[in-house]
C-alpha cells in the first residue's frame, strides 16, 4: 500500500452552505449531504445502506456512492479524504472526476457552522462501510 501525504495547501475549490446527516429508515440508507447552493439544490451526496445484501456484492454495489440533483451516480469514486476543522478534501477516481466534472482534489470549504465532530463521524460511517474504502484522515 502506498502512503501519500495529505495537506490543505491550496485555496478551495468550492464553498459549502451546508452540510446534513440524515438517517432514512424508509430507505434503509444514512446519507451525508454537501449542498453548494442550498436555494437550487445543488451539491453532493454521499449516501450508504445500513447493510449490504448478496446482490449488492454482485453488483459491486457493496459500497457508498456519490450523487448530485442531476441523478449522476457513483458507487465508490474516492480513493483519499481529507477533513480539517476548515475544509474538506476529496480525491477522486479518473471516472468519478470526469462524471461529476469536478477536480481532483476538490476541496471543500466547510460553512462557519459545521459541526466537524459530526462530520467526521459521517465520513466514517459513510466512507468505511463495505467493499471499496478510501484513505480517510481526519486532523483534529
Amino acid at each position: 500500500m502506498t502512503t501519500i501525504a495529505l495537506h490543505h495547501n491550496v485555496p478551495p475549490d468550492i464553498a459549502l452552505q451546508a452540510v446534513a446527516m440524515v438517517e432514512d429508515d424508509d430507505t434503509a440508507t444514512f446519507l451525508l449531504g454537501l449542498a453548494i447552493d442550498q436555494d437550487t439544490g445543488e451539491g453532493l451526496i454521499l449516501q450508504v445502506a445500513f447493510a449490504f445484501d448478496e446482490q449488492d456484492y454482485q453488483l459491486g454495489m457493496a459500497t457508498y456512492c456519490l450523487t448530485d440533483l442531476s441523478g449522476t451516480t457513483c458507487y465508490g469514486g474516492i480513493t483519499h479524504c481529507l477533513l480539517s476543522d476548515q475544509c474538506l478534501s476529496f480525491w477522486l477516481t479518473a471516472d468519478a472526476a470526469e462524471l461529476f466534472d469536478l477536480p481532483s482534489p476538490c476541496t471543500l470549504a466547510l460553512p462557519a457552522d459545521c459541526a466537524v465532530p459530526a462530520l467526521a463521524a459521517a465520513l466514517r460511517r459513510v466512507l468505511l462501510a463495505g467493499e471499496e474504502q478510501p484513505v480517510l484522515q481526519i486532523v483534529e
